[in-house]
Parts: C-alpha cells; sequence; structure tokens
C-alpha cells in the first residue's frame, strides 16, 4: 500500500474501569501521528513515523483516534476466564466498532472503495 492511509484508532475500556486514569485522547493523537514523535509520549517517533520510515516515505498513516467507548460489561466478563481470547470479547470489540461508526463517516476510512474500513487499531 501506497499514499495516504487513514486509519482509525477506536479507544476502549471495560465498563468496570471508567474510574481508572487512562490516557487523554490527545495522548494517543499524538503517539499516532506527530511527525518527528514527540518528547515524552513518543520520544523514538510516532506510528505514523515509523510507517513512513519503513515504507522509504511511500505510506503516509494518518490516524483519527475515536472518543473512549465503553463496553457494557466488566473486565471480567469479556475474559470468560481465557484471558480474553473468547467469543465474549469478539462481542466487546464488535460493541466497540457499532459505537465508533456513529462517529465517522466510514467514507473516509475507505480509500480503495470496497465499502470497508481499511485500516483499524
Amino acid at each position: 500500500y501506497t499514499g495516504k492511509l487513514r486509519n482509525l484508532v477506536v479507544l476502549i475500556r471495560f465498563k468496570d474501569h471508567v474510574n481508572r486514569p487512562l490516557p487523554s485522547k490527545r495522548d494517543y493523537h499524538i503517539l499516532m501521528n506527530n511527525v518527528g514523535g514527540h518528547r515524552t509520549l513518543a520520544p523514538t517517533g510516532s506510528v505514523r513515523d515509523v510507517f513512513t520510515q519503513n515504507s522509504f516515505d511511500k505510506l503516509n498513516l494518518i490516524s483519527k483516534v475515536t472518543d473512549w467507548i465503553t463496553l457494557p460489561y466488566t473486565e471480567k466478563y469479556y475474559a470468560d476466564g481465557k484471558s480474553g481470547k473468547t467469543a465474549k470479547m469478539k462481542e466487546g470489540l464488535n460493541y466497540a466498532l457499532h459505537q465508533a461508526v456513529k462517529m465517522i463517516n466510514i467514507k473516509d476510512f475507505d480509500g480503495d472503495n470496497d465499502g470497508e474500513i481499511d485500516a483499524i487499531t
């Protein structure tokens, strides 16, 4: 893939994590997009920098970060005793994606016009 690739970054937290301190949406934006990195958040470069460098300047990854999406159930529910590799975790991811698409225009993330988001984190 070459050219501009728009990446959707979906911030997800469990219902029982709402009172935990979490990085801000702005912090994630810096981590994902800052050209040249950031002194404290991305001292060796942003995710965008990594993709640019590794593609020999052929890929320009531009990420949009959603607001935090709180899943309707607890971490224990989604882990289901199996470290999260469960159908319940897939259910949680589907929930988060349905919430995320309400915040965006899907066409902005469908560079090849196949009706699907091209990149999601």
